[in-house]
């Protein structure tokens, strides 16, 4: 190009030759090798017309369109490289080319130009004469179209004859449109296209099969923008009738730039980053991508921005910026991209260049998967397999045979492990024997498994032993269900070897046994005790299922003669026999799948007549009594019975079989006293359901069930309860047991232990209270005791003589009872179904865990609900005795309940009580007591002496301080409860003890505190870390200034306990200031020596600490005479509101004469009250309905509303002073100074003017008013404690 001087390419065109165009107007033509063919037009065009703008070749590649950047078309003729036509007026003079496509007809073309218009051109010749006519589709006035895509069948349907129908497709920023250009212009389809603004729209036109397997193609056209694909389908079934439906949808991660379809079903897009991604259109699944950045792209740069007068003005600068649909196409599968220094072709391999290239990197397992996914048809982008499916098919497996043969020969040789522990080879044979086995199974090729492959392995040891093994999971999930007799034979011989034939099996019975040697196979089972095998190689084999059975038992049987305990391979064949007759009995195939509908009757009868034969065959010669059922009862009755259940339960089953089977059971059970009461539990079971049975297909004789039952009831084994049980009440609920006598079968029960059965006979009895020790002896059922008793005492279907029964049964076991629940023995005495409770807990006072349990309930049932059985629970006072009791065993067992338990509780003696309490150390209970006693000076000791001890316990360990408040803090609540229950001397004298000892404690540790800290300066030398400990909070920057101490931890737990003594001192303070002038409160505190050497700053804590509580106390006044003031002007304006509010008559007629108020005379009164009463003035006077007020003065009263003009209401009270009408009589202003003078009347009554007057009128030194100083007033107005 550049010794033509053509300039860099512009455009791209490709068919079967391939169109490059220039920037200098060029356009040059290679055909096949690459050899340039034509160069066509001039240097000279291209400076007259621009750059070569679009290329497109024909359907049969012998015409080609050239479009210039400034709107010439030319036409040329490829076959001589003539000019044909010139075109210089498709479009308007001011608009450039921007794209031009040939239609399936070869007289007509679609072009767009950069104004967004889109022309339609036909080509003519006449008598030598060439034309073309040019009509404008779209103008692009209502959107510039950006793309235009003409439907070319021909392009992936070859033998497609031009039709009449001619569809086109474009696409502006905003909306993409299909439209049917021929025989007449219609828009067929359009849809609005979303996304980023700025993104650019594509089209390409591919055939898509719509039904699998078709070869019928239908046109598809993708259309792309930002993220998104979307996918059309276009039916013309003639040329009125096009339809257009929606296909696929397809979401990507990046944004589009060109798409382009290679294949149906693959398609190649463009990102703005110039990397190309292969889609697969049905999964939308990124298959693989490339980045061209380093090819050069070309952009379609050099078209001319013209003027846009009537057209889209972003067209142009759009189309420069992104177009790059003549730099971006694909034909016949490949891709052709235009760069700046060439063409690049981009093709994707057919299915067996993929395979080849994986093995030629060595990846044969991916290769084989990659086949694999070519067999199923679940590959993506195939190409270069055609045909039917079992073409394609038979064609992947020769390409897999010969895959699978290398690998194996690869994998001895060159992939085996060369060096290492055996282990590493065998997981190398194990991987490789894996992906044979499982490709083989996938082509069904079995035979190449076990000849070529096997053959190769057989011929190393080790992986011939791998290859055996690694058969068997596959043979187990019924995969592989054939195997050459030839690896059978070693498979065996490799697991005898081995020690592991159980897997063989369990291997054989999922084989098909045709291709195996039967008898050999049988002897081998006999041999080495294969008994699942052998079960089915005789049934699938031989079509026997007796004779296994017969043999089976045999040697079961000699296992139970010889050994005891039975081995674990013994014990197998016994449940594997169980598990064979059962599936026999039951229609079944041993062990898998069902039987034949042929054989389920022949087979079930044989099996039942070989359990029920009399005498064993030559081999056994045991000579006993039906030998087969005494050994399955003897190995395992309860098994063997529920077996022959199943079996019955089948419903044709003969009834004479069932009954044979059963006489011989009982005939060989009940004359034989070897049995154990183990089976004859499991026998009774079985018999009981069977005669329970509503057909009741089966009868026993009288005396042999006796004999069972007896054997039963009689045995002292552990026996499964529950089921013999349920069998007898089964049998209870029909009439089978009858004729046995009821006392003799409740002995039995008893016995046995059967107590839901003693249950229903006693019920039957009507015994009830008999049926009470049934339940609280049965530990599965003794929480329902309760509910058993409360039904038959509250109910109404007993009588009274029954119930007294009942309640004499449960008072003289009432500790079981107790013991069982405690909680629902005490609701069965307070709720007063049993006794009484002074009677109940007398008797428990020999049983202290019991008695304790119970009164526990007892009241904490009663705290819950009070009124309901309070006058139960008083009744238990009258025993003291008991009450001492049990707080004894609550003194041992939770005393921190005691004292709650005295306080809400009477009827103990103080004396008796106190004594138990001190004994056990329970000092607040003995301070309750004492102050109970009014013994105020005993209870004080103890606490102060509690207090005493924690303060004393601080001066030996600062650390412990919570004791010491604890019992601070409950000194200060007795005293503030206790205040005014003691003299003057007696309040000083507590209240100053309890501060003394804390002012007392105080200066101790601060003597501590002060020792510790002369003794840490004297080993420092530092006199900075002098200064520093001279403040309590100095022990953290001593340490950082690298003083090493020794003592520093003692210091600040001293300094942390002194802390704690002020917040004490501070509580007792505050407390007191209700019962102590301040100022002899100060006067006791400044005369302790600890405050009297002290400096300010150990008294500045304390003054403040009085001043907050009084700023809290005034404030507290202050914001309570608020809220009384609130109300009275509340109530005022209320007051106001209902007087100045107008009254209106609510009938218009007198209440006592009945006469209308309108019709009176002019000096005639009429008295209106604001109930909406009115009366006659002269009416009113006459029934003297004046009221006189507390201040003397006088009115009226309403006399339907004022109760005391009707004796026998009961109506609210209400106001109802009067008001007359304007023009009668007017007593308004009496009316509001009469509820004015109610108001000030109220505030007489008790209200909260007279705790501000009692909180002002506290006379010094003397004892405060009650209102004030009660115990919950006094706590609230103290103030808060300081911050910590």
């Amino acid at each position: 190009m550049d010794l033509l001087g053509a300039g860099v390419p512009t455009a791209l065109s490709v068919s079967s030759q391939i169109a490059i165009g220039t920037s200098n107007g060029l356009v040059l033509v290679f055909g096949a090798g690459q050899a340039l063919k034509w160069c066509l037009s001039s240097v000279a065009a291209g400076a007259k017309y621009g750059p070569v703008s679009a290329l497109s070749f024909n359907v049969d590649c012998t015409r080609l369109l050239c479009a210039f950047s400034k709107g010439q078309i030319t036409m040329w003729d490829l076959t001589n490289g003539k000019l044909l036509r010139s075109i210089d007026s498709a479009h308007m003079p001011d608009a450039g080319i921007v794209s031009v496509r040939f239609t399936d007809d070869r007289t007509m073309a679609v072009s767009s130009d950069t104004r967004g218009a889109v022309f339609e051109m036909k080509f003519r010749h006449l008598i030598g004469k060439r034309t073309c006519e040019s009509q404008c589709l779209f103008s692009g006035v209502r959107g510039g179209i950006c793309v235009v895509e003409p439907l070319r069948m021909q392009n992936f349907i070859p033998d497609f004859v031009d039709g009449v129908v001619q569809i086109v497709a474009m696409a502006s920023q905003n909306r993409a449109v299909i439209v049917a250009v021929r025989p007449q212009f219609k828009i067929v389809h359009f849809q609005d296209l979303s996304g980023d603004s700025g993104s650019f729209p594509s089209l390409a036109w591919q055939g898509l099969s719509m039904k699998t397997g078709s070869s019928m193609a239908q046109p598809a056209l993708a259309i792309a923008k930002d993220q998104t694909i979307r996918i059309v389908q276009v039916f013309c079934e003639d040329a009125d009738d096009v339809k257009v439906s929606d296909f696929q949808e397809v979401r990507v991660s990046f944004e589009l730039l060109s798409i382009s379809w290679v294949y149906p079903n693959t398609m190649i897009v463009l990102d703005v980053h110039e990397v190309a991604h292969v889609l697969d259109v049905n999964s939308g699944e990124e298959l693989e991508f490339i980045d061209l950045t380093d090819i050069g792209f070309v952009y379609d740069v050099n078209i001319c921005d013209c003027s846009t007068e009537r057209g889209s003005p972003e067209i142009g600068s759009l189309v420069m910026k992104r177009l790059c649909s003549q730099s971006f196409v694909t034909s016949d599968g490949q891709l052709f991209i235009l760069g700046s220094k060439g063409i690049h072709v981009l093709m994707l391999r057919s299915w067996s260049d993929r395979l080849d290239l994986l093995v030629r990197h060595g990846c044969y397992d991916a290769a084989l998967d990659l086949a694999m996914s070519f067999y199923d048809g679940t590959a993506k982008a195939v190409l270069g397999l055609t045909g039917s499916k079992d073409k394609r098919r038979d064609t992947v497996i020769v390409k897999v045979i010969s895959l699978l043969d290398s690998f194996v020969d690869l994998s001895m040789t060159r992939f085996s492990p060369s060096h290492g522990k055996v282990e590493l080879l065998e997981t190398h044979y194990q991987k490789v024997v894996s992906v044979c086995v499982e490709t083989c199974l996938h082509v069904r090729k079995l035979d190449f498994l076990f000849g070529r492959v096997y053959e190769k392995f057989a011929e190393d040891v080790i992986a011939k032993d791998v290859f055996l093994e690694c058969l068997e999971p596959y043979i187990l999930k019924d995969e592989l269900k054939h195997i050459a007799p030839v690896v059978m034979k070693d498979f065996l011989v490799h697991y005898e070897s081995k020690g592991m034939l159980s897997a063989v099996d369990a291997c054989i019975v999922h084989l098909d046994i045709t291709n195996l040697d039967t008898k050999e196979i049988i002897d081998h089972c006999w041999e080495y005790r294969l008994y699942d095998a052998l079960i089915y190689v005789y049934n699938r084999g031989l079509h026997d299922y007796v004779t296994p059975l017969g043999r089976l038992l045999s040697r079961l049987a000699q296992s139970l003669e010889t050994e005891s305990p039975l081995t674990k391979d013994h014990a197998q064949l016994g449940n594997k026999v169980l598990v064979y007759i059962s599936c026999c009995l039951c229609g079944r195939s041993y062990p898998l799948d069902d039987l034949p509908s042929d054989l389920v009757i022949p087979v079930r009868d044989g099996v039942l007549e070989c359990l029920a034969v009399d005498e064993v065959d030559e081999h056994g010669k045991s000579g006993k009594n039906f030998p087969h059922l005494r050994t399955l009862v003897d190995f395992g009755a309860r098994e063997f019975f529920n077996v022959l259940e199943l079996a019955f339960d089948v419903d044709d089953l003969e009834m004479d079989k069932r009954q044979s089977i059963v006489d011989k059971i009982l005939e060989m059970m009940v004359e034989d006293t070897k049995f154990t009461a183990t089976q004859f539990g499991a026998l009774f079971t079985f018999l009981a359901r069977q005669m329970g049975r509503h057909d009741r297909s089966i009868t026993v004789d009288t005396v042999l069930f006796d004999r069972v039952l007896e054997s039963l009831c009689a045995a002292k084994e552990n026996l499964r309860h529950e089921e013999c049980q349920q069998a007898l009440i089964e049998l209870l609920d029909t009439d089978h047991l009858n004729n046995f006598e009821r006392n003799r079968l409740i002995a039995h029960a008893e016995s046995a232990h059967f107590f839901r059965v003693c249950e229903k006979l006693y019920t039957l009895n009507r015994e009830f209270d008999m049926v009470l020790p049934c339940y609280w002896n049965d530990s599965a059922r003794q929480g329902i005791t309760f509910k058993y008793i409360l039904e038959n005492l509250s109910g109404t279907s007993l009588t009274d003589v029954e119930r007294a029964k009942i309640r004499v049964k449960v008072i003289e076991n009432f500790d079981r009872l107790v013991k069982i629940n405690s909680r629902e023995s005490a609701k069965l005495v307070l709720l007063g179904y049993i006794g009484d409770l002074r009677q109940v807990a007398k008797q428990l006072m020999k049983k202290e865990a019991e008695l304790f349990s119970f009164l526990h309930n007892v009241y904490e049932f009663h705290s819950n609900n009070p009124e309901t059985v309070d006058f139960v629970v008083k009744d238990l006072e009258g025993e003291p005795a008991v009450l001492e009791k049990y707080i004894e065993m609550m003194c041992r067992k939770s005393p921190e309940e005691i004292v709650g338990f005295l306080k809400s509780n009477e009827g103990y003696r103080l004396e008796e009580t106190m004594d138990i309490c001190q004994r056990y150390q329970v000092i607040d209970a003995v301070v309750y007591l004492k102050e109970e006693a009014e013994d105020f000076e005993g209870a004080f000791d103890i606490l102060l002496q509690k207090l005493q001890s924690g303060l004393d316990a601080m001066d030996r360990n600062g650390a412990k301080v919570a004791a010491a408040e604890r019992a601070n803090d409950v000194i200060v609540q007795f005293l503030q409860k206790n205040s005014f229950r003691i003299n003057s001397s007696q309040r000083e004298l507590f209240w100053f003890s309890n501060l003394k000892a804390i002012m007392t404690a105080q200066e101790n540790l601060r003597l501590l505190l002060k020792a510790s800290r002369e003794k840490l300066y004297a080993g420092c030398a530092v006199d900075q870390a002098k200064k520093d400990f001279s403040t309590s909070n100095g022990i953290s920057r001593g340490l950082e200034s690298g003083v090493r101490l020794t003592n520093g931890g003692t210091i600040l737990a001293y300094d942390e306990a002194l802390q704690s003594l002020n917040k004490m001192m501070h509580r007792v303070i505050d407390a007191m200031m209700t019962y102590f002038p301040m100022q002899l409160i100060l006067q006791r505190v400044l005369s302790n020596p600890a405050y009297v050497s002290g400096t300010f700053g150990e008294l500045k804590d304390l003054l403040l600490g009085v001043l907050d509580s009084t700023v809290y106390e005034t404030t507290l006044i202050n914001t309570c005479a608020l809220l009384a003031n609130k109300d009275i002007h509340d109530r005022l304006t209320s007051l106001v509101g209902t007087a100045s509010r107008g009254v209106f008559p609510e009938r218009g007629r007198c209440r006592l004469c009945s006469v209308s108020t309108a019709m009176v005379h002019e000096k005639e009164s009429v008295v209106c009250f604001q109930c909406g009463h009115s009366y006659h003035y002269a009416c009113l006077s006459d029934a003297s309905a004046l009221a006189e007020l507390p201040e003397g003065q006088r009115v009226w009263k309403c006399m339907q509303c004022d109760r005391r003009f009707r004796p026998g209401a009961l109506r609210p009270r209400k106001m109802s002073e009067s008001v007359t009408s304007s023009a009668l009589s007017s007593v308004e202003r009496q009316t509001q100074v009469s509820s004015f003078k109610a108001v000030r009347k109220s505030l007489k009554s008790p209200s909260k003017f007279q705790m501000l007057l009692q909180l002002k009128e506290n006379p010094e030194g003397g004892r405060a008013p009650r209102l004030v100083h009660c115990e919950r007033f006094g706590l609230r107005v103290t103030a808060p404690p300081p911050p910590p």
